[in-house]
């Protein structure tokens, strides 16, 4: 009995020793893994609303966060920026690039706040005289609700919602990326096969129509964030049918490595409540170019 108790103490020993090795394996290969923080807003505020929303985030606090990126040695990434330098290495980083730190930043379901808040916020920075080439951010845009903001007869959307106009505005002066959020920012998770492709392909002709004419389109609505941070292998399986990367808002950083895989992109959530300082800080963590 004693002999098997001692075998039994010599095996768990050693399984505690091979896990303690992959452990601390793990946490060096973390610790020196490509970190890239993606930041991920939804509506700008100016100051207190009558129902204020947790997703909701003060355009004073986002003027403080924007500022330090405008003004640091920061490389505001698009989504076609990450995919062609970072996830399939298809091109080397420009050499202006070294030395910097590329941060991403996203905002969700394409408020009226982008045109009335944001895009303003961002071409003020950038007459700023340490300021760097243009800042554009990323519109992950639901097409139901610009198709709804266009229509005459939904005078809430309007106001809620950007239109074509708004769209084309911030496109042209070359701050918004646009990319997809599904059709009306349907839960894809619980969606059949039918209903699930028409979520991800339904509505990028409106946003095609929006830009028609425009030049450097190409890479319109080719990456996507999933509604609600949901997604599994079948959701996963689709999407990437019809588009080159998937984003989460699953309150994660970025770290790249052989385990990156372009259909789970991480993003960090920003809620009202997180201050433009833990911003900035998270910001700061990203790494550097070299």
């Amino acid at each position: 009995m004693l002999v098997k108790l001692k075998k039994l103490r010599i095996i768990l020993l050693g399984i505690l020793a091979i896990t303690s090795m992959i452990i601390v394996t793990w946490l060096s290969v973390d610790a020196r893994a490509f970190k890239i923080p993606i930041f991920g807003f939804h509506n700008i505020i100016d100051g207190q609303v009558e129902q204020e929303n947790y997703l909701d985030y003060t355009k004073t606090d986002l003027s403080k966060f924007f500022t330090h990126i405008v003004l640091g040695n920061y490389w505001v990434l698009d989504t076609n920026e990450l995919d062609k330098y970072f996830l399939t290495k298809s091109q080397p980083i420009p050499s202006q690039h070294i030395g910097d730190k590329p941060v991403m930043i996203t905002f969700d379901d394409g408020y009226k706040s982008m045109k009335k808040y944001v895009l303003p916020l961002l071409e003020e920075l950038q007459l700023e005289p340490k300021a760097g080439e243009t800042v554009k951010v990323v519109l992950f845009i639901n097409p139901k609700f610009v198709k709804d903001a266009e229509s005459i007869k939904s005078a809430k959307a309007a106001n809620k919602y950007m239109n074509c106009q708004d769209i084309k505005e911030g496109f042209t002066k070359g701050f918004f990326d646009i990319q997809g959020h599904g059709f009306s920012h349907a839960n894809l998770t619980k969606l059949d096969e039918k209903e699930l492709v028409k979520e991800l392909t339904e509505g990028k002709d409106i946003l095609t129509g929006c830009l028609a004419g425009l030049e450097n389109t190409e890479t319109l609505a080719t990456h996507f964030a999933y509604p609600y941070n949901k997604s599994n292998d079948r959701v996963r399986e689709y999407t990437a049918k019809y588009y080159r990367s998937g984003y989460l808002y699953n309150n994660r950083t970025l770290r790249l490595g052989w385990w990156t895989d372009s259909y789970r992109l991480p993003r960090l959530r920003a809620f009202r409540s997180d201050s433009p300082e833990k911003l900035i800080r998270l910001a700061k963590s990203t790494s550097e170019i070299r």
